[in-house]
C-alpha cells in the first residue's frame, strides 16, 4: 500500500527516534527534525499512529531501558542517565510508576515480565509472529558452547549466518543423521572484554543417540516445562527481524513473563540450504 506524505514523514521520525532512543530528546527536537511546528508535527503523529508523541516517546524510552536493565551489565543511573532522565528520583520514580517495580528489582529478577513493555511500531514488512502455548517433554540434548559477546549496537549481529555455521559444523560431526537440530541461546551479563555488556551463549545440539565422539560437548538437561511457539519458514535475512519482532512486539503483547532459561530453536536439517532459507520452531520459555 502506497504510503501518504504524512505517513512517510512519521514513519522517518519514528525511525529516527529508535536511532537515538538513548539521546535526551524532547518534542523541540522532533519539530526542528520534521520542519513542522509542534502543534502541527503532534497532530499528524496521533493521525498516522493513534498515539501522542510525547507519551509514546516516554514509553519507547522505559522500554529500552528496561531492555537495557535485563540484558547489559551496567549501573541503573548509568541506564538512566542514557535515555534521557535528569536524575536517580527522576529514572527510579518514573520506572516504577510504570512497571510497579523499582529498576532494581526489574534487574534482579529471575524471571523476566514483558508486562508494559511498549513495543516500537513496526515499520517491518514482516508481520508480527504469533506465538502459542506448548508444552514440551523433558529431554537430553548434546551440543558445542559458542559464546558471542555483544554491546548495544552489535546485539543483532548473532543471526542466521553464524548459526548456520554452527549447524552445519554439529551436523557434520553426528555419526548419524538426526531428525532435528537444536539451537539453544541465552543471555548472560557481562563479557570477556571491558566494553562487552553481555554474552549470548549459544548451542548447537542434538539428542544424544545422534551419535559422535568429538570433544568438548556439554550435556544438556532441559525440563518439562511451558513454551510460546512461534514458527519461522522464510529467508535468512529475514530471521533476525523474526526474533526481534518475538521480543518487541509478541511478548509484551501477550503480557509474558519469560521463564529464566534458555529459547530453544528446532531446525529441520533437510529444510535449511544452499538457498538460505529453512524453516525453524522458535520456543521462548514463559510462566503460566
Amino acid at each position: 500500500m502506497k504510503t501518504t506524505f504524512k505517513q512517510e514523514v512519521v514513519y522517518q521520525l519514528l525511525h529516527w527516534l529508535e536511532g537515538n532512543i538513548h539521546t535526551p530528546l524532547s518534542i523541540n527536537d522532533f519539530v526542528e527534525k520534521s520542519g513542522y511546528s509542534k502543534w502541527h508535527l503532534q497532530r499528524i503523529f496521533k493521525e498516522v499512529t493513534g498515539q501522542k508523541l510525547a507519551s509514546y516517546c516516554r514509553q519507547r524510552r522505559l522500554t529500552s531501558s528496561a531492555f537495557m536493565l535485563r540484558l547489559f551489565d551496567k549501573q541503573i543511573d548509568s541506564v538512566g542517565s542514557e535515555h534521557g532522565f535528569s536524575s536517580h528520583n527522576v529514572y527510579h520514580k518514573t520506572f516504577k510508576r510504570h512497571f510497579n517495580v523499582t529498576p532494581a528489582q526489574y534487574r534482579d529478577a529471575l524471571h523476566w515480565s514483558c508486562k508494559g513493555l511498549c513495543p516500537p511500531i513496526n515499520l517491518t514488512t514482516q508481520p508480527v509472529p504469533e506465538g502459542r502455548l506448548v508444552e514440551l517433554d523433558a529431554m537430553t540434548l548434546r551440543g558445542r558452547v559458542t559464546d558471542y559477546a555483544f554491546t548495544q549496537d552489535t546485539i543483532c549481529h548473532f543471526c542466521w549466518d553464524k548459526r548456520e555455521a554452527l549447524w552445519r559444523q554439529r551436523l557434520a560431526e553426528a555419526a548419524a543423521h538426526p531428525g532435528a537440530l537444536y539451537g539453544l541461546s541465552n543471555v548472560i551479563k557481562g563479557g570477556p572484554r571491558a566494553d562487552d555488556c553481555a554474552t549470548l551463549q549459544y548451542l548447537a545440539c542434538f539428542h544424544p543417540d545422534a551419535g559422535g565422539t568429538e570433544t568438548p560437548l556439554v550435556e544438556i538437561a532441559v525440563e518439562k516445562q511451558t513454551y510460546l511457539h512461534f514458527s519461522f519458514n522464510g529467508e535468512a535475512q529475514q530471521f533476525a527481524d523474526f526474533i526481534k519482532l518475538i521480543y518487541e512486539h509478541a511478548l509484551p503483547t501477550a503480557g509474558a513473563v519469560r521463564r529464566d532459561g534458555y529459547d530453544i530453536e528446532r531446525i529441520d536439517p533437510q529444510r535449511f540450504s544452499a538457498s538460505r532459507s529453512g524453516r525453524i520452531d522458535y520456543y521462548v520459555p514463559v510462566l503460566v
